[in-house]
């Protein structure tokens, strides 16, 4: 249907980040097609003369919030504004974001946070407070990501992050929410003339040679305009695509097709555990306390590594310490710590170089699930489910990163199926995992001119007591590992030596040409969700 056909009469539209760019040609143009707006934005100046271009097209003057979606309490007012002036929302465009140049070399913790409070929690905060509003009109949610969620490109490690994260939580919201006939998708642009880029910290000069530089790593030969991604929006939100929804939709010019495939080598029966050897390596593991870390130190100090072994628990971790010394003269280095404690990852490092004085191998493993939907998942268990299983991985892998520069060593971080595929009922676990597969690929394109490798497993349903944790009791527990019977190809769920042989296999000389890989220990569910 022709964009003039579209008609978005009697909706009501909250675009956030429509101050400029894509939210601002996303405004004018949801204006045109007669949708009542709700804008919101920093820049008060440039949202009032986004205003007037609206007014201009529909004689309907918007309504104009001015806040940062960073903090809480203004996402709160946003939406109680929107509400009250309307009194409902039928369409959420969560446009706002930024970008800032880095690899895991360069970029701070405090980059990291600023992303990934902008680009995702932002998000995930606003659509939570929406979402009654839109199942009470069927309404539906449009995400603006970028080509940098479904591909890995070095220099823009955090945004890459923030993007696959937007695109997992797009899929999950689209899956959680489509009983009650709302729809989720995103949109995810190749370059697009803005001034993203420029506010990331490129020149003129720079930025100008960026845009001559895409008409090669653009298939159209160009890059995009704000004005072709929000007619896509606006396709997107219509009921035109009615039976759309857990999209990622490129509006790239093609450039998501043009990074090149790579099939990764697995290992193979004949790569028994027995044959590895790790011995003269230095390991530090984290979550080693319990679970696939104890199995993967247990395993290493067989295998002849010596460890570095890091947790929460104490009387946990002195257990697995003497069972590693059982296999190995070296005693292991036990390091009690959270890994929520940004104090406690720079004194995990600091004490296991003080001690051995190099590092070859670094898993990290350490991470916690917590149920929930968009509906019922507080900012409190996002907060806390993103500091353990993402930025303490990201932090950690900074740290140490200079000391695997030295040795060549390597990088194994565990995932999660739930990483490379949606399910309903753990929504900011399933995001957190598929942050971390994008890490790993960005880390692997960084690091690997230096020799240094990094790979990810990630397990399907494994017996270990991460379910119970996350709040399901014996009973439920034990339904849900019968359960795993049908949704694991193999007809079971996993074992953690099953996914230790794994790490150790991705971690050793054995692997030395896998870089950058996701390897499914998942008993083929990946394989089974629908296609």
């Amino acid at each position: 249907m022709a964009e003039q056909q579209r008609n978005l009469g009697g909706k009501v539209a909250l675009i956030t980040g429509a101050s400029s760019g894509i939210g601002a040609s996303t405004a004018v143009l949801f204006s045109q097609l007669g949708a009542a707006l709700a804008l919101t934005g920093r820049n008060e100046e440039n949202l009032t003369k986004v205003s007037e271009e609206c007014i201009n097209v529909s004689k309907t003057k918007p309504l104009l919030i001015v806040g940062d979606v960073t903090n809480d309490e203004d996402v709160k007012k946003i939406v109680e504004e929107t509400i009250k002036h309307y009194g409902r929302i039928d369409i959420l465009i969560n446009c706002a974001g930024i970008l800032e140049s880095g690899t895991i070399e360069t970029t701070s913790l405090e980059q990291f946070d600023r992303m990934f409070n902008t680009n995702v929690r932002s998000i995930y905060h606003l659509t939570m407070l929406c979402t009654p509003y839109l199942v009470a009109s069927k309404g539906n949610i449009v995400n603006v990501s970028s080509v940098n969620g479904i591909r890995s490109f070095p220099g823009v490690l955090a945004y890459n992050m923030t993007k696959s994260s937007v695109d997992q939580f797009t899929r999950c919201v689209a899956l959680e929410l489509a009983p009650k006939q709302v729809r989720c998708n995103s949109v995810n642009p190749g370059v697009v003339i803005t001034e993203v880029h420029k506010r990331s910290g490129m020149n003129e000069e720079a930025y100008a040679a960026f845009l001559e530089r895409s008409k090669t790593t653009h298939a159209l030969g160009r890059p995009g305009q704000p004005e072709e991604v929000a007619r896509t929006i606006a396709f997107l939100a219509s009921d035109d695509a009615s039976f759309i929804t857990g999209a990622n939709l490129p509006v790239d010019g093609g450039r998501h097709a043009m990074c090149p495939r790579i099939t990764w080598p697995t290992a193979s029966d004949s790569m028994a555990a027995a044959v590895k050897n790790l011995t003269g390596k230095v390991a530090l593991i984290t979550g080693a306390s319990s679970g696939i870390g104890a199995a993967t130190a247990v395993l290493f100090s067989k295998l002849g590594a010596t460890l570095a072994l890091t947790g929460r628990k104490e009387d946990n971790l002195n257990k697995v310490g003497e069972e590693c010394s059982k296999n190995t003269s070296e005693q292991p280095l036990l390091i009690v710590g959270d890994l929520s404690n940004s104090k406690d990852i720079e004194r995990i490092v600091d004490s296991t170089i003080k001690h051995f004085g190099k590092l070859n191998i670094l898993v990290n493993n350490a991470g916690i699930l917590e149920m929930g939907s968009i509906e019922n998942t507080s900012m409190e268990q996002f907060d806390r489910m993103f500091n353990v299983n993402v930025r303490s991985m990201y932090q950690m892998t900074m740290l140490c990163t200079p000391h695997l520069i030295s040795t060549q060593g390597n990088i194994v971080n565990i995932s999660s199926v739930n990483g490379i595929r949606s399910f309903p009922g753990v929504l900011a676990y399933n995001m957190t995992k598929a942050s971390v597969d994008q890490f790993t690929r960005c880390v692997a394109l960084e690091l690997a001119p230096k020799q240094v490798r990094c790979n990810a497993v990630n397990p399907g349903v494994i017996v270990t007591e991460l379910q119970k944790r996350g709040g399901l009791d014996e009973s439920a527990y034990a339904a849900f590992l019968e359960r795993c019977k049908t949704t694991h190809a193999l007809g079971r769920p996993g074992q953690v030596d099953e996914v230790s042989r794994a790490i150790a296999f991705l971690a050793s000389d054995d692997a030395s040409f896998i870089t950058g890989a996701s390897l499914p220990v998942d008993g083929g569910r990946h394989a089974m969700c629908p296609r």
